[in-house]
């Protein structure tokens, strides 16, 4: 009996099993980043279909570039390169070149473009040159190192090692050239192959180091400045043009994390956008924003070559950990995709990619692999959508943003993409939810304020006759105060000068007060300034309107909150009682704890309206409420100025001796306490070893 129940198990398993449709297999994990900046599982939008070895196409060499055309597939190689159809079936391969008669060759080229079969540009890297040719070899012209043009960049040119890296036609006008180690920028060359010099050149990165040499140089005289290294700007490793003539740029080597990828118009200017003051989406951080740390140094992604595609969408290929990121043009992350390895799918030293069609194609250098990726149902949904929201037809993109965010629950471009579907709906309320969870702080500021405006148009009489009875109230408090007291004499809790918002009114006589006060209310008072201090902080942390607050609600940890305010309380007064007593000050730890809890309340009450006001205001109203914030900042800074001023007796030359030397205390004291935290984790992590072994061997 029990045999038979266990058959029938058996059965009804393999049963549910071959009836449950099979899912692709893919080795790695897909992914994007939420908008805090944290890496989250998702829905996979490319899946590795088609694998083609490089040398079966007769190609020796490792593989250097590709380039996909509306029908044909190019892949270069050390000996030629290698034509496709869109199968990726073999069509001929191109390893014979003549130019005029003569026979030529190339020497490990890097870069290759395909207008048309008979426009293709090979950049023959260590032959110095740029090569023109058909499809049967033939060579139409040769691209040389321009003479110059020019006084400007003459000295430049010369001593220009000219190593052409990649080269593209722009429309049958223009030849650009990238050439290694060039910070120019990239060669631009007419159709007849006269140069007009260089377009669209990296900034100059900031830097630390670079703001003291430019103040060393200051201080130096010509000579000795000769010997500074000059700073340039970075190279480009890659470039491609999408349908409307606008150059993708991409950036390996890099100081900064930021601007890796560039669309340059026609004056080479970036205009993708990244430059949104509220904004957590990571927007201008391509690549991953996990940084590789190995041996103690922080790795960045190494963008080596961008796909543009010709409905808005662009790709980019990093060579440090082999994967590929779409984006769309509000460079928000669409997928990320790809890794190190052997299996398909994976890379051992990515080297190039393009689009053809909607399928990605990525070629691997090492391996001598050229996969193709083509997009799942999630991706061809999510690329619908970005379609039409570039097209601008929110209505039409609703649908495949819909059913893309019921295949991954926790996508945001979707909820984005519903979300401005509904505004473009006039459904602006509807839409509020959706761009919340979608972190689009600018178009949820937008749907805000025509809902705000919504709400006084119904509201507004009610609302202008509250306002009016609380100026009332404010305007005639001492008459109520004395008809709802009837005359009556109250015991009086403080005197008027320990009464929090005395010494903000009243400067010298409330400071003046503060310092002759020894009973224990103004402790007791300081106190709970200090307390609201910490809550006003916990407040703007927390509960900041969505459109200004850039913190994650999820990750609060009070105890930073703590130090950052009772615990910098503390060590003010420590610091600045110890300086007191060095520059022979007459306040001592009370009278400083008092003065500087009662420099607080600005602060506080700026801190408690921004997020009262931050939650009814827009976008566009930011820098009132920054202008808001700074006036308690610096009224508060005033007040203990004076506050220390008035505790010790200073003049106003000591106060300000006196407040650097208690700030370089803290700075001191805070040193010590990161060293101490530090011993003590290494002591921790000893003996829990010493623990572990211990256990071990007595096992």
């Amino acid at each position: 009996m029990k045999k038979n129940v266990f058959r029938g198990l058996l059965l009804a398993a393999v049963s549910l099993a071959l009836a449950m449709p099979a899912a692709a297999f893919t080795p790695y994990t897909p992914y994007t980043y939420d908008s805090y900046g944290h890496s989250t599982p998702s829905a996979n939008g490319y899946e590795a279909e088609t694998t083609v070895a490089v040398a079966e196409l007769g190609l020796t060499g490792a593989a250097a570039d590709l380039h996909c055309t509306a029908d044909r597939v190019y892949v270069l190689a050390e000996n030629g390169v290698a034509v496709l159809d869109k199968q990726l079936r073999p069509i001929r391969l191109l390893d014979a070149f003549t130019y005029q008669g003569q026979t030529l060759t190339i020497n490990r080229p890097r870069g290759l473009f395909v207008l048309d079969n008979a426009h293709i540009l090979i950049a023959d890297t260590e032959n110095r040159r740029v090569l023109e040719c058909d499809e049967t070899g033939a060579v139409s012209r040769i691209l040389e190192k321009p003479a110059r043009v020019g006084e400007e960049n003459k000295g430049y040119l010369e001593k220009l090692d000219f190593r052409p890296i990649k080269v593209l036609y722009a429309g049958r006008e223009d030849i650009y050239v990238l050439v290694e180690n060039c910070y120019l920028g990239i060669l631009r060359y007419s159709a007849d192959g006269t140069f007009h010099g260089f377009f669209a050149a990296n900034q100059v990165e900031a830097s630390l180091s670079q703001m003291i040499d430019k103040l060393w140089k200051k201080l130096l005289t010509k000579q000795q400045r000769s010997y500074i290294a000059n700073y340039v700007p970075v190279d480009y490793s890659s470039f491609d043009i999408d349908g409307e003539g606008f150059i993708y740029t991409t950036t390996s080597r890099s100081n900064s994390t930021l601007d890796e990828i560039r669309k340059l118009n026609t004056v080479g200017k970036n205009i993708l956008r990244t430059d949104m003051q509220y904004d957590t989406l990571g927007r201008g951080d391509y690549g991953d924003r996990d940084k590789l740390v190995y041996r103690q140094k922080s790795y960045d992604s190494k963008l080596i070559d961008v796909a543009a595609s010709d409905d808005g969408v662009f790709a980019a290929l990093d060579q440090q950990r082999g994967r590929v990121f779409v984006y769309d043009q509000d460079s928000n992350l669409l997928f990320a995709f790809g890794g190190s390895g052997e299996q398909k799918g994976l890379f051992r030293q990515a080297a190039a990619i393009d689009y053809l069609g909607d399928s990605l194609l990525v070629l691997d250098g090492d391996k001598g692999a050229l996969t193709a990726f083509q997009p799942t149902r999630f991706g061809r949904l999510v690329l619908e959508a970005t379609r039409q929201n570039a097209a601008g037809r929110y209505d039409l993109a609703l649908e495949p943003w819909q059913e893309a965010l019921r295949l991954d629950a926790s996508y945001e471009n979707a909820y984005r993409g519903i979300g401005k579907a509904y505004m473009s709906a006039g459904r602006y309320e509807e839409a509020m939810p959706y761009l919340r969870r979608g972190g689009d702080r600018e178009n949820y500021s937008k749907a805000f304020k025509v809902v705000r405006g919504g709400f006084m148009q119904a509201w507004f009489y009610p609302i202008l006759a509250g306002a009016a009875l609380l100026l009332a109230a404010v305007v005639l408090r001492r008459r109520i105060w004395r008809a709802v007291t009837r005359g009556k004499t109250l015991p009086v809790l403080l005197p008027v000068e320990e009464r929090p918002t005395y010494p903000m009114r009243h400067l010298i006589t409330g400071f003046d007060g503060l310092r002759r006060s020894t009973g224990r209310s103004a402790l007791v008072v300081s106190a709970v300034l200090v307390a609201l201090w910490f809550f006003s902080s916990l407040f703007m942390r927390q509960y900041t309107g969505f459109t200004f607050n850039l913190e994650n609600p999820q990750e609060l940890n009070i105890l930073f909150i703590v130090a950052r305010t009772a615990g910098i309380f503390l060590l003010w007064c420590l610091a600045a009682t110890g300086v007191s007593s060095m520059l022979d000050g007459e306040g001592g730890l009370r009278r400083i704890a008092v003065v500087s809890a009662y420099a607080l309340v600005p602060m506080v009450m700026a801190q408690f309206t921004y997020v009262l006001l931050s939650n009814v205001a827009i976008y566009d109203e930011g820098a009132l409420l920054k202008a808001l914030l700074l006036i308690g900042y610096l009224w508060s800074g005033w007040l203990l100025f004076y506050g220390v001023k008035e505790a010790h007796q200073f003049s106003v030359s000591r106060t300000v001796l006196a407040i650097l030397m208690t700030v370089l205390g803290m700075l001191f004291c805070g040193l010590i306490l990161v060293l101490v935290y530090g011993l003590l984790q290494q002591l921790v992590a000893f003996f829990a070893t010493i623990f572990n072994e211990l256990i071990l061997r007595s096992v």
